[in-house]
């Protein structure tokens, strides 16, 4: 195992893009804690932090010690959620400080409306492309579930892939939400491939959405409603959960969800290892303020809202316009709340895109059916 002795006192100024800055690691970590406390260690938004410790400086030139990382991920570059930004923050940091790392991602279809609404957005590039210190390893997505948004993976194009990662051979695999890989594949990339590696790298799952409990609203996923199909992919969940080293969550409530499920091994039910939460980094306090006026006058979106009624109340909703992000029960909500006349004079306003555009796009003709009827105009 790689371990390193930190020097003396150090000023760093370690970067993640976006505007993430972190501090200097712990004294004498051996590589593999090294990366889980990176991951753990609270960010700061700002535009410079200077990091004072007695620890090793991690930054570009520091003398930390390099850990060669495998990032498998469900999500990435076209699709732009929390999850992908988050990821692609995560390896350029890594990269950009001396780390070797794979990304295994979703290849999309050339026809994905993801890939259209990125382009519609303006990021119609890879914002984090390879470089000699980061390499990519696709596989392919198909399907139209979601509307196309969330295309299933093609579970014949693993084989290839795990073979890459074990050829690869990671010090640390982290794997993004592993129960999507087994709700659509019956497997996890890597785990079984890199687990006969002479050198066994540390396992991290990153739990951040409730696949299943999302999965079952959409349509086509009707059955999973039913106890014994939700019980057995609750089951699968654990049993991905269970392979892992360590299990980061977002919040309390993901680590109460899967606190008590239970994995066999050894012929023994077992708990699954201990969830740490690590917690949003939030926003900056000038977050709305900073954007100069005259760029925010340019987004159709901000002059549509400027055009609402005097006196109207607003909401506004932005994000990702699929299911696990319960827009769909905003949109009941809201509905209702206007039938009922508590919100005879309010406008929701949603931006995004995602599976439930045409979802919204019925409930915005019911709500102008009644507002007519209802003389609003």
């Amino acid at each position: 195992r790689l371990s390193s002795a930190c020097g003396p006192t150090t000023t760093s100024r370690a970067s993640v893009q976006g505007g993430y800055r972190h501090a200097a690691m712990g004294r004498a970590l051996g590589a593999r804690q090294w990366l889980i406390s990176l991951l753990l260690l609270p960010a700061l938004h700002s535009d410079a932090v200077d990091v004072r410790s007695d620890a090793c400086a991690v930054d570009g030139t520091g003398v930390g010690p390099k850990v060669r990382i495998a990032y498998v991920t469900n999500t990435w570059w076209p699709k732009v959620d929390g999850a992908a930004i988050t990821v692609m923050g995560h390896v350029h940091y890594f990269s950009t400080t001396g780390h070797p790392v794979l990304v295994v991602r979703p290849q999309y279809p050339v026809d994905s409306p993801v890939r259209l609404r990125a382009t519609e957005a303006g990021t119609d590039s890879d914002p984090v492309p390879p470089s000699d210190r980061l390499t990519f390893l696709s596989y392919r997505m198909l399907g139209n579930r979601g509307g196309g948004f969330e295309p299933e993976m093609d579970a014949s194009d693993l084989a290839r892939v795990e073979a890459g990662l074990a050829a690869w051979a990671p010090d640390v695999v982290l794997v993004v939400d592993p129960d999507y890989f087994v709700l659509d594949t019956f497997r996890v990339p890597g785990l079984n491939s890199v687990r006969r590696l002479p050198q066994q790298p540390t396992m991290i799952a990153c739990m951040t959405t409730f696949c299943i409990e999302a999965i079952r609203k959409m349509p086509e996923y009707w059955w999973l409603n039913y106890a014994p199909a939700h019980l057995l992919f609750l089951q699968g969940l654990a049993t991905a959960y269970g392979q892992f080293d360590h299990i980061f969550v977002n919040g309390e409530q993901s680590a109460a969800y899967l606190k008590p499920l239970r994995v066999l091994h050894g012929g023994r039910w077992e708990p699954l290892p201990p969830a740490r939460v690590v917690r949003s980094r939030g926003v900056p306090a000038d977050f709305c303020t900073s954007v100069p006026a005259h760029e925010c006058d340019a987004v159709p979106g901000v002059r549509l809202m400027r055009q609402r009624p005097p006196g109207a109340l607003a909401f506004l909703y932005v994000g990702r316009l699929s299911y696990d992000k319960s827009v769909d029960e905003l949109l009941r909500a809201f509905e209702r709340a206007r039938a009922g006349g508590r919100a005879a004079h309010a406008v929701l306003y949603l931006a995004g895109s995602g599976e439930l555009e045409a979802l919204i796009a019925a409930h915005v003709a019911r709500i102008a059916r009644g507002d007519r009827r209802g003389g609003e105009g």
